[in-house]
């Protein structure tokens, strides 16, 4: 037993560390000089290796033991990362993922994934869409084609990821590139965007994912997944409304394993809700959801407020106004103004329609889609349909972005009035302003 009289290193540390050249680290050269002097002589004295024990003393190795030649592995490693400083086969690992990843932005034909839409399309004469009910169709059919395109990637992954990880399908983030392109709906394949194929890639290897709970999950909840993506008001609604889907289906899922969804909704895939391709737009999946046998009525604003009226249904001192919006906004604007105060009352704005006589049907909806707030706090945005026997149906969403209210009808009827409606109620004074984009009456 020897007292210590300077640094010792533990013997089972070194013995234990790995001899793989992991770490970087950038050297001047004057201390690269030094490490490479002490690494010619004081790193091979074996008394300065040992068993640490306590108050400073030390057992040290001696020679004939198996713990020298754990020392004198770790001088040649020392030598070899002082001396050689080869980076060769790390160039090597750079350069074989830049050329997947150029490899994959050709394939793919995008190199970054775009913006995600805000919902906005083109319907009438000379536009991509003649008129609204052709645009549902082919929203559904794309829909239908962005569930197929998810479940069959989730599949191709459970049947290949052990060979994926293990490096039989050759590199990676080209193999999965390659898989993710095939596994789509008849091989028309979403834009994907070399970011979002690294991005998968990393969470496979760093994540534990079960892909048979994830396919039962998206088999589970199939008809909801389409329909919230039909019923999406734009792109962000769309991939929050699938991932809320997911989250409420009776097969549990991990939040990895929605989170790897997430990372698949890249919004060159969730785009094509609004702007879809001529070969989404007319996809037939092998089984299909119908969202809606058609749009029964529709109120876009384009030209006119369209037979709407306002009315300020605000509480004491608050108010609130109303207007449709020309010159090419095509919406209604609600704006509220609180006063603030010890017992704050409420602002609310309401458009409305009467006289009304559609036919409703159970398991049609009511939906409206309303831009965001203009500032200030979050508010309520609400739907009510009466029908002509008095019966009333309400739904409502909370928040201050942008997105749609959906009122999922439960019994049939004539519907004979519709109010649609924004709400505040704050201790403090407030004014803001939101649109009323579109109200629209689907079938089943």
């Amino acid at each position: 037993m020897s007292k210590v009289g300077g640094f010792v290193h533990d013997i089972s540390t070194v013995a234990s560390l790995s001899d793989e050249p992991n770490n970087i680290r950038l050297l001047s050269d004057r201390s690269l000089y030094i490490l490479q002097n002490l690494s010619l002589e004081d790193i091979t004295f074996l008394s300065r290796y040992g068993e640490i024990l306590t108050g400073g003393f030390y057992l040290p190795v001696v020679a004939g033991t198996s713990e020298e030649a754990d020392v004198q592995d770790a001088v040649d490693l020392i030598r070899r990362d002082l001396n050689s400083m080869a980076v060769e086969a790390l160039l090597e690992c750079i350069c074989a993922a830049t050329n997947a990843l150029v490899e994959l932005g050709v394939l793919a034909g995008s190199k970054v994934e775009t913006a995600p839409s805000d919902g906005e399309i083109s319907v009438g004469p000379d536009e991509q869409f003649p008129d609204q009910e052709s645009y549902y169709i082919a929203k559904c059919n794309a829909s239908n084609a962005i569930y197929d395109t998810v479940l069959a990637t989730v599949q191709w992954l459970e049947v290949n990821n052990i060979d994926l990880l293990g490096g039989l399908l050759g590199g990676m983030t080209t193999a999965l590139g390659l898989g993710l392109l095939i596994s789509g709906p008849v091989g028309w394949a979403v834009t994907l965007a070399a970011v979002t194929i690294t991005g998968i890639t990393t969470y496979l290897i760093s994540q534990a994912v079960d892909f048979a709970d994830l396919e039962a999950a998206l088999v589970d909840v199939h008809e909801e997944l389409v329909l919230s993506l039909f019923n999406a008001s734009n792109t962000l609604v769309a991939k929050s409304s699938f991932m809320a889907a997911i989250a409420a289906s009776s097969e549990p899922t991990t939040g990895v394993e929605r989170d790897l969804v997430g990372l698949m909704l890249s919004s060159d895939m969730l785009n094509l809700l609004f702007d879809p391709r001529q070969d989404v737009g007319d996809y037939q999946s092998p089984s299909p959801v119908n969202c809606g046998s058609g749009l029964l009525q529709v109120w876009s604003f384009v030209a006119s407020g369209e037979g709407w009226a306002f009315r300020d249904d605000s509480d004491g001192t608050y108010s609130a106004s109303g207007e449709w919006l020309s010159g090419g906004e095509e919406a209604w604007e609600i704006t509220l103004v609180g006063v603030g105060g010890p017992n704050p009352t409420k602002a609310k704005g309401v458009i409305y329609i009467n006289s009304l006589s559609i036919a409703a049907v159970a398991g049609g909806s009511v939906q409206m889609d309303f831009g965001p707030l203009s500032s200030g706090p979050s508010s309520s945005k609400h739907i009510k349909v009466v029908y002509s026997d008095l019966s009333e149906y309400e739904a409502s969403v909370p928040g201050q972005g942008a997105g749609t209210v959906v009122l999922s009808l439960t019994d049939p009827g004539t519907i004979e009035t519709i109010e649609v409606w924004v709400q505040r109620a704050w201790s403090t004074s407030f004014t803001m302003t939101m649109e009323i984009q579109e109200v629209r009456v689907m079938g089943t």
